[in-house]
């Protein structure tokens, strides 16, 4: 019977980290961090305000609606006492269709929840005492992959700040 003929193998060249050149954002007060493309220019932060901390790659100089110019990072941190489960939490901001995730190796929920009549893509996550709400304010972009891109970039320092 023929000998199978051997066939060269040939490796992929490892994929380059997308994020490598990224920038860091690092919040101590909360006690965590992430990278974000460098085309997120415009960041908006009241987090310490009881706001949301906004990264986006828009200024409001283009028209709403221009999908190559309509990526937002919404990262809101809940002061509120941590003592409901996280899907609880989850539950009272509108979310659907949760599932188990995990970020920067702190279990999670992942879902959909309703920004501007829109539903969109959300992450929920309990570490420590505070609550972490991450959406993409527009699953329509052209850059919403970037959203998960930062997802995996995000990192919860163990140091807890005294103040």
């Amino acid at each position: 019977s023929p000998r199978p003929t051997p066939v060269a193998v040939l490796e992929p060249p490892p994929t380059p980290d997308p994020t490598a050149t990224w920038k860091t954002y690092e919040n101590s007060k909360f006690g965590f961090s992430f990278k974000y493309p460098t085309d997120l220019a415009f960041l908006s932060d009241s987090l310490d305000q009881n706001g949301p901390l906004l990264v986006q790659d828009f200024d409001g100089s283009k028209l709403a609606g221009d999908p190559t110019n309509n990526f937002q990072l919404v990262v809101f941190v809940s002061t509120e006492s941590t003592d409901k489960s996280l899907e609880q939490f989850a539950l009272q901001t509108s979310a659907k269709d949760l599932s188990d995730f995990t970020v920067g190796g702190t279990s999670a929920k992942r879902g959909v929840s309703i920004q501007k009549y829109e539903e969109v893509p959300t992450v929920w996550i309990k570490d420590g005492q505070y609550y972490f709400v991450i959406q993409l304010s527009t699953s329509k972009s052209v850059h919403a992959a970037w959203f998960d891109q930062i997802l995996s970039t995000f990192k919860f320092l163990n140091e807890t700040s005294a103040d």
